[in-house]
């Protein structure tokens, strides 16, 4: 059975810029399907559209712009993303909702839902208050089946939660306090055997002759970093069309320790997803991730940041 462990690790990606763009007519009409009849246009670019609505305010919209799909539809009290106020959508760059909620003064208030990418079904829901979850959360797999109930209090986990399995069996239930667990009973599987949780992570070769296991992630990670900022380029048109973001990209590393299966879930164009797609492939040589003593496919996940130097 193949067994996941996720690590995200932030890098940033610089680039000069250009000298800045003038908003033209260049793409005026091009997300004109997206926009109603009560909207006015007040910037048309590459990859977004800001509209005005009649009562003065704006709905922003991003897209992946090869192939439109709409990835960000927003209604801001000024013409831009720092001014959310309203109801605001997200959406997976395959098209499937990703989130919908709502903000006030640029913070997420009221009850939000997240959804999964691979299918579109509720990944899980809960309530902010001023930008902060609170009260009971519940996450989901792709099937629907409930995973988890977890109480928050001002964002950080406070009181009971559940943990269930794919059969809707409480596998791990207790208490937090600020965040911590205060007290827990974790069950034991269908064989009567406690559950085995150690685990080691891929890390590069490089790495493999360091011994203590904090010092050989810290190596690892450290030479990951070094490699993907040596070897990344920030792609001329996405430089002249000033897209910077957060890209992810998952792939696996196998119990053989080579790189398979890998999928940019959010590239923000053709070409930055490329050039990710670059990256990963000549990565140096992995070693495997082990759980309960036996080799496992590990995924991992890699966000890179793009961005634009003023």
């Amino acid at each position: 059975m193949k067994k996941s462990i996720i690590l995200i690790l932030g890098l940033l990606m610089m680039g000069c810029t250009t000298q800045n763009i003038l908003h033209n007519n260049s793409f005026k009409n091009k997300y004109t399907e997206f926009i109603q009849a009560d909207e006015k246009i007040v910037y048309s670019w590459y990859h977004y559209v800001i509209t005005e609505l009649p009562n003065r305010k704006y709905i922003v919209r991003t897209f992946y712009p090869e192939t439109k799909q709409i990835t960000i539809e927003a209604i801001c009290s000024k013409p831009s993303f720092k001014t959310k106020n309203g109801l605001a959508k997200s959406w997976h760059e395959n098209g499937y909702l990703q989130s919908e909620g709502k903000y006030v003064q640029n913070k997420k208030v009221d009850y939000w839902k997240y959804y999964h990418r691979a299918n579109g079904n509720i990944a899980s829901e809960g309530k902010y208050i001023i930008g902060e979850k609170e009260g009971l959360w519940k996450s989901y797999d792709a099937k629907g089946r409930i995973a988890s109930e977890i109480n928050y209090i001002k964002n950080i986990k406070d009181g009971n939660f559940m943990m269930y399995d794919s059969l809707g069996t409480i596998t791990n239930q207790g208490e937090y306090k600020g965040d911590t667990i205060y007290s827990q009973t974790l069950f034991i599987d269908s064989e009567n055997k406690e559950i085995d949780d150690s685990e080691c992570m891929p890390y590069l070769s490089q790495c493999k002759n360091i011994s203590d296991v904090e010092e050989r992630t810290k190596c690892s990670n450290e030479a990951l970093l070094k490699y993907v900022y040596t070897n990344l380029r920030y792609p001329a048109k996405a430089r002249l069309y000033e897209i910077e973001g957060m890209t992810v990209t998952q792939f696996t590393i196998d119990k053989t320790g080579s790189i398979k299966d890998i999928n940019v879930i959010i590239g923000l164009c053709e070409d930055l997803k490329k050039e990710n797609l670059k990256v990963i492939k000549n990565m140096p040589k992995w070693e495997p991730g082990v759980k309960n003593g036996k080799k496992v496919d590990v995924l991992y996940t890699l966000p890179i940041r793009y961005k634009l130097e003023g």
